[in-house]
């Protein structure tokens, strides 16, 4: 269920099990012919999280037990293989019968799953006249249960977990006013990694009639989500959740357009307050080395603006504004040549709103990390020739520069310096000015670079809660 502005919370949590801390037995990932029961798929939706059929991984358990025993033993094996989520995928029962006191008998159980690591269990119970002990019981023998002495019949049950090899892929889809991100990651070493990206550029935030979203940018917007569902579903992503941000928020229809993604996708956006999204940005900026004592996180999107100010570690001020990139471009007409009074009255504008963004308790900053379309479209104009900006310094000299020589060039001239895409010419002058004015108001001559976001921020949160 999506929370509306004005809510306690914006958030919606995939449902998702909790972690074992005991030492779990290997399995072994075979060939899927030689799997007599193979599950094609499975798919199950919850709240803002889905399990996305895919091609199942079979795996074969050894379950096994050794007994000190007088007469000859029964094992009987009870093995169901759950999806963390609750959803049973396969369950297989067998029988391991002695042939002589004391011998050792196992059971080989095949099943399938899908999608990230399951929560596996195996039970069994033991039936024995035994004299001595039930040495060992468990999944490939290395699981002991407790022991029995003494005649007449044992009834031990015992629950393991398992786990594969193969690492869990999760999927976020940020929904904002410029443009529409995917992005699946993995945490592998102690740390997230990127799996695969993608980006369409929707203007979802570019103003509609009477604050309704504008139609075009709806349908554009819902077939790059579409497209991103399938994308994630190809590698088999173990979660996928859709957020959006100021652009539905601010729309009056914003209540709409969650219903159509959530007809279309099966999955129920989670709308995010303005606090909720700055945060977000904090843990992505959080997952990378960047030192200083008292640091300002600036996220400049299409439709607002996010400011984190973070002393010695601690969250000392959070505080949004209603401009972006996007709606500041479209109120003032700057995607063609911008004369000087056009961009007087864009900054009498941007002011206002920056006066109450600071309050006077929070301490100097001195360090600047930038995150948004603008902040990496700077990085690339001066200096970003390979693919990644991460880490880049960008000095307001840098900004000044180019945002005169952006006012005077329409939008073909600008998608023609390099670093610019054509698909921001038109909101460029928009979000430089941001940059500009914000740097001005903190007070810093120089900011980082840092290319993740709020889609990064919401995967660190499922991968390290709380």
């Amino acid at each position: 269920m999506s929370s509306r502005p004005g809510s306690s919370t914006a958030r919606t949590y995939c449902p998702v099990g909790g972690r074992s801390t005991r030492s779990v037995p290997a399995v072994s990932v075979i060939n899927a012919s030689r799997c007599p029961r193979p599950i094609a798929s499975i798919g199950a939706a919850s709240g803002g999280g889905i399990v996305h059929p895919a091609r199942p991984r079979p795996v074969r358990v050894r379950c096994c037990a050794t007994a000190t025993s007088s007469s000859p033993w029964e094992t009987k094996w009870n093995f169901s293989s759950t999806h963390r989520w609750g959803t049973t995928i396969c369950r297989v029962a067998g029988t391991a019968t002695s042939s002589a006191p004391g011998s050792m008998r196992s059971s080989a159980i095949w099943c399938s799953f899908v999608g990230g690591v399951p929560a596996a269990t195996a039970r069994w119970s033991t039936s024995a006249s035994a004299v001595g002990a039930i040495r060992s019981i468990g999944i490939d023998c290395r699981s002991s249960s407790a022991s029995t002495s003494g005649s007449g019949t044992s009834d031990r049950s015992y629950t393991a977990a398992m786990q594969t090899a193969a690492p869990i892929h999760r999927a976020v889809i940020d929904v904002g006013s410029n443009s529409a991100r995917l992005e699946i990651a993995r945490w592998t070493g102690g740390r997230l990694v990127s799996v695969h990206r993608d980006r369409v550029v929707t203007r979802l935030g570019s103003p509609g009639i009477d604050g309704r979203l504008d139609p075009e940018a709806v349908a554009r917007a819902i077939r790059a989500v579409v497209a991103f569902k399938g994308q994630a579903m190809h590698h088999a992503v173990a979660s996928l959740r859709i957020v959006a941000t100021a652009a539905v928020r601010h729309a009056s229809d914003g209540d709409a357009f969650i219903a159509r993604v959530l007809e279309a996708t099966g999955i129920e956006p989670e709308l995010l307050t303005p606090e909720a999204e700055a945060l977000a940005v904090l843990r992505s900026v959080r997952g990378v080395d960047i030192e200083g004592s008292t640091m300002a996180i600036v996220d400049i999107g299409g439709g607002s603006s996010e400011l984190v100010i973070e002393g010695n570690g601690d969250v000392v001020h959070v505080a949004s504004m209603p401009l972006g990139a996007v709606n500041l471009s479209s109120r003032f007409d700057s995607s063609g040549v911008v004369d000087p009074s056009t961009l007087q009255a864009m900054q009498g504008a941007v002011r206002s709103e920056l006066e109450g963004l600071l309050p006077d308790s929070v301490p100097p900053v001195d360090t600047g990390v930038g995150v948004g379309g603008s902040f990496t479209t700077l990085a690339r104009v001066f200096g970003g020739d390979g693919e990644s900006v991460e880490g880049f310094v960008l000095e307001r000299s840098m900004v000044v520069e180019l945002l005169r020589r952006l006012a005077d060039l329409d939008c073909e001239g600008r998608a023609g310096i390099r670093g610019i895409e054509h698909a921001r010419a038109g909101i460029i002058v928009a979000g430089v000015f941001l940059v500009d004015q914000v740097m001005q108001s903190l007070g810093l001559h120089r900011m980082v670079v840092h290319e993740g976001g709020v889609a990064r921020g919401v995967l660190l949160e499922q991968f390290m809660p709380g």
